[in-house]
């Protein structure tokens, strides 16, 4: 009588066997075609002496040490690779309610990188920036909370010059430690920029990182460097309301830009004629309370540090929060009446561009929002106290990234 013991090793036997019996099918097959390319990859063959789980039968030594790349972005795939990918990558899959999937080859680089190292290894790769500020990067953050007890990101602008010779995109360089543990700290910078000479080897040698694991957001880690930067973050997310709990189906609309406004957003309670405009709805008593807060330094910076600094997305306006509580008659009466004033200026100061005839197109408007500052400072004077912040936290915020917001406003 065969003991369970017996059984079990038979069964690896037949197994093994089974394995070997397709092997050499395939060799056979290539024996036939001797003279065809064969471009094939597998790790456990061309790296058998670290993946091969007969050569490294323990599991925790079995991996490489450091992993490091550059991996592509943005490659288009068929159907046939999505299935693939969807079927056995983890951070390719949706899950309502839970994560959406990426099928960006830089996130199944992140999955495939972490995949293949061993516990204790680490793993370092210059990616796209939307690692900090995507919907479809939280199975990536997901996969990454849960088994890596320390996450660091940096972050670098291509503008006004790139920080790294012919980038083309804002990027992040992001590493990791898999230890198999829930993530204790996820350490992030602010967005790095370039004005004139910079000399980078200090500047990689010298990142000021904070931790931000308790300031993200759904797929977004927020890119500051200072204590004063998560405080305010701090103020903000202590308001109950949330401007989704704003939001009508009908009513009165503000519009805003889904692209374009490097250093300024525009928002506005009528439509500038836009194609890349967007309304959103709200009850007429708060809709130009709405559009002033939108309009603030304050909002600019919330934006800038939770978005990838080219698109406005809807939920990073509906992750902000309004003090609605203390909106007194009187404080409503002086951002209604800054905010058309903020409004009229920016109307005044536009330009009308000509251009070569694309798509009906001749001529768009170029708005110059830096020269209406002085009015959208005046917004935060009034709004930054309600949120909590100090003299100094406001003044901060009124004066974030002024060198680069202003330099093209003549």
């Amino acid at each position: 009588m065969p003991t369970a013991a017996d059984i079990k090793y038979n069964t690896e036997r037949e197994l093994q066997i089974a394995g070997f019996n397709k092997l050499i099918s395939k060799l056979k097959s290539l024996l036939k075609n001797s003279d065809e390319p064969f471009n094939h990859f597998d790790w456990k063959l061309d790296f058998p002496e670290v993946l091969n789980p007969y050569l490294v039968p323990d599991e925790k030594q079995r991996g490489f040490d450091i992993v490091i790349g550059n991996p592509p972005y943005g490659a288009k795939v068929n159907d046939s690779e999505k299935n693939y990918f969807q079927l056995n990558y983890k951070t390719a899959k949706t899950i309502k309610g839970i994560q959406k999937g990426s099928l960006d080859t830089y996130t199944l680089f992140i999955e495939l990188g972490h995949n293949i190292c061993k516990k204790s290894g680490n793993l370092h790769y210059i990616v796209p920036i939307s690692i900090t500020s995507s919907d479809s990067v939280t199975g990536v953050h997901k996969l990454l909370e849960e088994t890596c007890s320390l996450i660091k990101i940096s972050s670098y602008a291509v503008r006004p010059e790139p920080v790294f010779e012919n980038a083309v995109v804002n990027t992040s360089i992001i590493f990791f430690k898999k230890d198999l543990l829930p993530v204790k700290s996820i350490l992030s910078t602010k967005m790095y920029r370039k004005k004139g000479e910079l000399n980078l080897k200090y500047l990689l040698e010298n990142l000021q990182f904070i931790n931000v694991l308790d300031v993200k957001l759904s797929g977004r880690y927020p890119k500051i460097s200072l204590d004063i930067e998560k405080q305010i973050l701090k103020k903000i997310f202590n308001q109950k309301i949330k401007i989704r709990d704003l939001i009508k189906q009908k009513g009165d609309p503000i519009f805003y830009r889904t692209t374009g406004g490097r250093y300024f957003k525009i928002i506005t309670n009528y439509s500038t004629g836009s194609t890349k405009e967007r309304p959103i709805y709200f009850d007429k008593n708060i809709v130009n309370i709405i559009g002033a807060i939108l309009s603030s330094n304050l909002y600019f910076w919330f934006y800038q540090i939770y978005s990838n600094n080219l698109d406005l997305k809807s939920y990073e306006i509906e992750s902000f929060t309004i003090p609605i509580e203390k909106l007194t008659d009187e404080i409503i009466i002086q951002l209604e009446q800054i905010y058309s004033s903020y409004l009229a200026d920016i109307e005044r100061n536009a330009n009308i561009r000509q251009t070569t005839k694309y798509a009906n197109i001749d001529s768009f408007k170029e708005y110059k929002i830096g020269k209406s500052k002085h009015l959208i400072d005046q917004i935060d004077d009034i709004i930054c106290p309600l949120y909590g912040l100090t003299k100094e936290e406001t003044e901060f915020i009124k004066n974030y990234e002024i060198q680069f917001r202003l330099q093209d406003e003549e």
